[in-house]
């Protein structure tokens, strides 16, 4: 859940997925049919470009797939007997990073809710690096309506402790004491 429009930078994603219908009629209706199939590959946004013979016609739109082709109207525009559809897997990404959750644009999130309800990983090839990729990708992170543990996360990945590494198990619990008592002391 990114602050940039979600299609800025609307590309496959190696979690994403892809289906695709040639020769049949309403292929279109074949590829919603697929991608629903496939919408644990990517729940953020989905779209179909389908081919009449003479001219391409494209529906794209944030949310499920089931939300996004399940009007008449939209089906009807994506004539042709060739079509091809992707499920979007989320906005957060890019190198060196991956967010992996169930939720999508405009989720509703029930007020007793798990409260894993993302999980945000970096990875680069040396730490520095990883940890660079994770405080862009945290600054960039917005969920809205409920409490989260981003400024948390954010503050460990300038902590000069955690940078250093070699922490301990119980650094966590410490760092937050700390964080605490400073915070009782203002």
């Amino acid at each position: 859940m990114l602050t940039t429009h979600p299609f800025d930078d609307d590309k496959l994603r190696e979690e994403c997925g892809v289906f695709g219908i040639w020769g049949a009629d309403h292929a279109s209706s074949f590829v919603a049919l697929g991608l629903h199939a496939l919408q644990h590959r990517g729940q953020e946004a989905a779209g179909i470009t389908s081919f009449d013979g003479e001219h391409f016609h494209s529906h794209r739109a944030m949310g499920h797939v089931a939300g996004n082709f399940d009007r008449d109207e939209v089906m009807r525009m994506l004539a042709g007997r060739a079509a091809i559809g992707h499920v979007r897997y989320s906005t957060a990404g890019g190198p060196g990073i991956r967010y992996d959750s169930h939720v999508y644009a405009n989720y509703y999130v029930p007020p007793h809710y798990d409260s894993l309800i993302g999980k945000l990983i970096a990875y680069g090839d040396t730490r520095e690096q990883a940890i660079a990729r994770m405080r862009v990708a945290l600054s960039e992170m917005v969920i809205e309506g409920i409490q989260t543990n981003i400024a948390l996360h954010q503050e460990l990945m300038n902590d000069a402790a955690f940078i250093r590494g070699g922490v301990s198990i119980h650094y966590l619990e410490e760092k937050i004491a700390a964080l605490k008592s400073i915070q009782a002391e203002a």
